[in-house]
């Protein structure tokens, strides 16, 4: 049996081929009852769209003489102009998300809700007046919870962002649950039992406590052994800091903060602090993040990961809170650079 073209649909539907076209591509200006009886005809006709007929259409709009100038809005919920500069991390995301973009076409336009007199009414409005139909949410900086009322039904949306922003939609992020259970096999290969881990209070509950789930089920300790070693406070300090090492000895750190924990480490200058190690778990190659050994979350990746995403929904006009949001996650990798903190034998040691 044939595949029912779009001709057999209009027939069916009793109108024209342009209008079977427009519903299909999920354009907007068709009376929903046409909209209905088309898509009922098309369900009946058993009509489905030709992926190899797609996938040319998109190749030839690629090569179209005049460029793509379509915008989408990168919107960053709490962090400042200043964060976004400045942010070694923030400004990984932000480049990563304009090269990606130009690479299809398209262009970013920053957006800051901390701006001077800057509300998510006025960010809706001047999105609205622009054309803009995709918005990329970047990531919350100050926050573990936080709300945006923007007119979703128009718009084409992704978070990329850990945390709990309303409403839900598609989100891009690190695979936190994965890049910690690398980073404690990894330092474990090392010869290395007595791993702790430091984390802000604010931020594991962004990451609703992956970190810790999964430092905990991969730690080669025994569960309550291994809870010990887990340091996990707000706004902590280099006495609390001082107290967690000498209380439970751990021979390697992994944290969000190795340069304040080295310093910090320098002062305590103790026998035992001289021989803690240090882990990041989110490696740049930019110093002073460069000078551990880590897991590079590859922020740049997880932009452009992002704009992959939006531009696929934009294309097929998925506009609105989607009832199943997806979810694209990325492991990172491990980064050693020549470094070695392999543990060494204790003296007198048999080979």
């Amino acid at each position: 049996m044939s595949r029912p073209s779009l001709n057999d649909i209009a027939l069916a539907a009793s109108v024209s081929k342009m209008t079977v076209s427009r519903v299909l591509r999920n354009q907007r200006k068709v009376a929903s009852e046409t909209r209905e009886a088309v898509l009922a005809a098309a369900k009946e006709l058993g009509y489905v769209p030709d992926p190899q007929v797609t996938r040319l259409m998109q190749h030839l709009k690629s090569y179209k003489s005049q460029p793509i100038t379509e915008t989408i809005a990168f919107l960053w919920p709490d962090a400042t102009r200043h964060e976004v500069a400045t942010n070694p991390y923030l400004k990984l995301m932000a480049t990563g998300a304009e090269r990606r973009a130009r690479e299809l076409g398209f262009s970013i336009e920053h957006f800051w809700l901390t701006d001077s007199g800057m509300t998510q009414r006025r960010v809706d409005k001047i999105i609205a007046a622009r054309g803009i139909e995709g918005v990329i949410v970047g990531l919350l900086a100050h926050h573990a919870h936080l709300e945006i009322e923007l007119s979703w039904d128009r718009l084409c949306t992704v978070m990329l962002c850990e945390g709990h922003l309303a409403p839900p939609f598609h989100k891009v992020q690190h695979s936190h649950y994965d890049g910690m259970a690398t980073a404690v096999r990894e330092v474990a290969t090392l010869g290395y039992q007595r791993i702790g881990l430091q984390l802000d209070e604010l931020l594991a509950e962004r990451l609703d406590h992956r970190y810790e789930a999964s430092f905990l089920v991969q730690h080669p300790l025994a569960l309550n052994d291994a809870q010990s070693f887990l340091l996990l406070k707000k706004n902590l300090s280099k006495q609390d800091f001082g107290a967690w090492i000498k209380e439970t000895e751990p021979e390697v750190i992994l944290s969000l903060e190795c340069p304040q924990l080295r310093d910090w480490l320098k002062s305590i200058s103790t026998p035992l602090s001289k021989r803690i190690k240090l882990a990041t778990l989110n490696w740049i190659d930019e110093k002073p993040d460069s000078d551990f050994i880590g897991v590079n979350q590859d922020f740049a990746q997880l932009a452009s990961n992002a704009v992959d995403l939006i531009t696929a929904h934009m294309l097929r006009n998925d506009h609105g809170i989607p009832a199943s949001p997806k979810l694209v996650l990325s492991e990172g990798t491990w980064v050693s650079g020549g470094k070695s903190i392999r543990k060494q034998p204790a003296r007198g040691s048999r080979s």
